[in-house]
Parts: structure tokens; sequence; C-alpha cells
């Protein structure tokens, strides 16, 4: 890098500081270059190896935070980091933050299908360790019991006592 280009790299750096937005995110096998002018500061990655994934410009916002997640550069065999795995929810679903691939502070929230209850957390968020925290959750099936006996074993003899007092109704009713 030229010295002046090293210079004004160093300036912006600090300025983009003293302006809120947090340092400039560092992204593996890639160079960046940060411009500053009346609009804001920005960032421009450059791989310097492999293919850029992502935006390869990240501009500071009003609210002092960067507009999007960092790229990534694949290494040579086109591999991509692998961040946080895929979630599954079984009896369940994502309502936001479904993607394809998870990059640390990346939140995902869930909520279960009707008969099911949510055991566990209903946001959970991709580490810098490429873990999910908490745990995600599980959807258990809900219990419906009467007299600490599930609904369905009930159902037998509801029935056969369905059957006794229709047999009782049409004898009174014959009676009359």
């Amino acid at each position: 890098m030229e010295t002046w280009k090293l210079v004004l790299f160093v300036f912006f750096l600090c300025f983009s500081i003293s302006q809120g937005c947090d340092s400039v995110p560092e992204v593996e096998n890639a160079a960046w270059i940060i411009e500053s002018d009346a609009s804001g500061t920005r960032v421009t990655y450059t791989c310097r190896c492999g293919r850029l994934i992502g935006s390869s410009v990240l501009s500071c916002n009003a609210s002092r935070q960067w507009d999007a997640a960092p790229p990534l550069c694949t290494e040579q065999n086109y591999k991509v980091k692998s961040g946080c795995l895929n979630v599954d929810l079984l009896n369940g679903e994502i309502t936001s933050g479904l993607k394809t691939q998870y990059s640390p502070g990346d939140k995902v929230k869930f909520q279960c299908y009707p008969s099911f209850l949510l055991e566990g957390s209903r946001t959970i968020t991709c580490t810098q360790a490429e873990t999910w925290v908490p745990e995600p959750p599980k959807c258990i099936k809900r219990e419906f019991t009467y007299c600490g006996v599930e609904l369905e074993d009930w159902k037998p003899a509801l029935e056969q006592e369905k059957l006794c007092l229709e047999e009782q109704k049409a004898e009174l009713e014959r009676l009359e």
C-alpha cells in the first residue's frame, strides 16, 4: 500500500471510530479501504484470495452502526467459513431471522405449531464461537389430561358411557 493511502487509511479509521461506528469489522483474507465524506463513512472490502460473499461495502448509518454484516472471503477451494449451523425446529417454525447461512450476531425466533409447547428460549443468537446461545428450543406435545389420565385414554370409556346414555334415552322415549 502506498504511504499516502496508508496515512489516509489510518486517518479515516480514527475518524470513523470517533464518529461513533464500531471499529471496522475485520474480514479474514481481505483488504479494506475506508472512505469518508459528508454523507458518512464507508468501508470497501476486497478479497486477497478466493471470492467475496456478501456486501463488499459497509456504511456507517445514522444510528452509528454498520449497515450490514461484514462479508466473507472464501478460501482457495471456495469453501465458506461455516458460521452457525442451520437450526430446525421439529413441530415448529422459525418466525424471524430465517437464512441459508448464519453469522455471529444473527438472531432467530421460533414458535411451535398448535398442540405443542415451546421448551427453551424463543430467541437464540449465533456467537463468535459459531454456536447458538442459548441452545435452540424444542416443541413438546402438549399433554391434555383429566385426573392425571390423558384424554385419549378416556375416549373408549366415554364412548361406552355415551352408548349407555343413548340406550337409556331411547328406553325413556319408548315408555312415554
